[in-house]
């Protein structure tokens, strides 16, 4: 089978430019089963939609397999339709957490959609294409959702978890290294490559769409394998900056002490950016992180009102958030804090202490910035019900469906993605900040490090968007 998977361009994404894991383990899956695969990311190479469709058409795949994220999910839809258009045997399948959350609304959209893979999609890709070859039929395919000839949609029985991801390996091959010149979070003068050694999320935010895989969905790769694949992109391809992204690296004390025991056992000389919480971190853990090549950390604190951290099920302390940060500063790593505003519960004494918060924590060391944006609602998760309860959002609300909102294209990078707004309208928080967080110095500061990082037109667009 010919099999060909696309990624869609997105302007604001946080994994700006680095290759797209996910199509690479499901590709390195489908290889197995002796299938022809090519990946397209339109993202690297600068592919309009009709320049993408126009591919799409040349290539002549027998399976079009495609990623979504809530942002880009119309650019994918467009190309959904056109190619199906000029390609009408061709079997479309999806992907993705985008399209697992709301695959029932997807397929009653998108007739040009004929298969959604549900959750993990290495095995599940591989199965099913195994199946159209053979001609059987989707209803044995395992983890899928598609719609029958009668209009029907059917969800097939559920697929389990991978649990031995050390079995998992990304088809690098596929894609030219070359392209890819992402710089290191945080320093912004390393190339980098994104890496993960594990996956789900044990976490309940109310406002994260990873928090719907469940408490018992995280695996980890063994640190030894770990570092295999983090040695293979060092040596072979001459990377030297690593983007871990675990949603949350810290975890697991022995998982985090491996790796970098290993990292340095092998004496590699890199350096990486992490994800953690701050309810799993301590001077050991960071010590050793640094002392392995950790240059930055990014932790998503959120709020500084230990109400609305309850509120919205974060499950840290304000004396957490202080000791990690300042750890981490006394240690040498930089740490980006991340918060959010206009969160459930949130009136404006809160906003204040978040504020003061995020005050304090940059007093510790320059190494330390507090950036922030405002709280958008994704499908699946317990802010879309609150959104629903409220009228922010309709009952029978179509993620599928265009809808732009005024306030997202008032405020926002994406038109189609709402804002949440609970106890203050938007307006009232962003005079708020004005008035205690915005100085004109911040703004140049800002301007002056996003300009410093632009390389082509796709960043150009992303700070036109966040100096409006």
């Amino acid at each position: 089978m010919n099999i060909l998977l696309c990624t869609l361009p997105e302007v604001c994404v946080s994994k700006d430019y680095l290759p797209h894991l996910s199509l690479l383990y499901v590709a390195a899956q489908a290889e197995k089963g002796g299938h022809k695969v090519k990946i397209i990311d339109s993202h690297i190479e600068g592919l309009t939609t009709d320049n993408l469709v126009k591919t799409i058409i040349q290539e002549q795949p027998d399976i079009l397999g495609v990623t979504a994220t809530s942002h880009n999910r119309f650019e994918v839809i467009k190309v959904l339709k056109k190619a199906k258009q000029f390609l009408p045997e061709t079997i479309t399948v999806a992907g993705g957490v985008h399209f697992t959350i709301t695959a029932e609304d997807a397929l009653k959209c998108i007739p040009e959609l004929d298969v959604i893979v549900l959750w993990e999609g290495e095995y599940i890709f591989y199965n099913l294409a195994n199946t159209i070859q053979g001609g059987g039929s989707f209803d044995s395919v395992n983890g899928i959702a598609f719609r029958k000839d009668s209009g029907e949609i059917i969800f097939t029985k559920p697929s389990t978890f991978i649990h031995n991801l050390d079995d998992l390996t990304p088809a690098w091959h596929l894609i030219d290294m070359d392209k890819y010149q992402a710089r290191l979070e945080g320093t912004y003068d390393t190339r980098a490559i994104g890496v993960m050694s594990a996956r789900g999320c044990p976490s309940s935010s109310v406002f994260c769409s990873n928090s719907i895989w469940g408490k018992k969905s995280y695996r980890m790769k063994s640190p030894l394998k770990f570092v295999d694949e983090i040695e293979f992109l060092y040596k072979k391809y001459g990377f030297k900056g690593f983007d871990f992204w675990d949603d949350t690296l810290t975890l697991s004390k022995n998982h985090i002490l491996g790796i970098c025991d290993e990292i340095l056992r092998r004496e590699l000389k890199i350096e990486w950016y992490a994800r953690a919480r701050v309810n799993t971190v301590n001077k050991e853990i960071l010590l050793s992180m640094k002392r392995a090549g950790c240059v930055a950390i990014g932790y998503g604190i959120e709020s500084g009102s230990p109400k609305v951290l309850e509120a919205i099920k974060k499950k840290i302390t304000i004396s957490q958030i202080k000791q990690a940060v300042k750890d981490t500063a006394d240690i040498g790593i930089i740490s980006k804090n991340f918060f959010m505003f206009s969160l459930p519960k949130e009136q404006e004494e809160d906003i204040l202490m978040t504020i003061n918060l995020m005050k304090e924590l940059v007093s510790y060391s320059s190494t330390v910035t507090t950036p922030y944006a405002l709280t958008l609602i994704y499908p699946g998760t317990e802010l879309e019900k609150l959104a629903k309860s409220r009228g922010i959002l309709s009952q029978n609300f179509s993620w599928n469906t265009y809808t732009e909102f005024s306030k997202s294209r008032l405020y926002g990078e994406n038109k189609t993605i709402p804002f949440y707004e609970e106890q203050l309208s938007l307006e009232k928080v962003k005079s708020i900040l004005r008035r205690n967080l915005v100085s004109k110095g911040d703004f140049f500061q800002k301007a002056k490090r996003r300009l410093s990082r632009i390389r082509n037109f796709h960043d150009i667009l992303s700070s036109f968007k966040a100096f409006r």
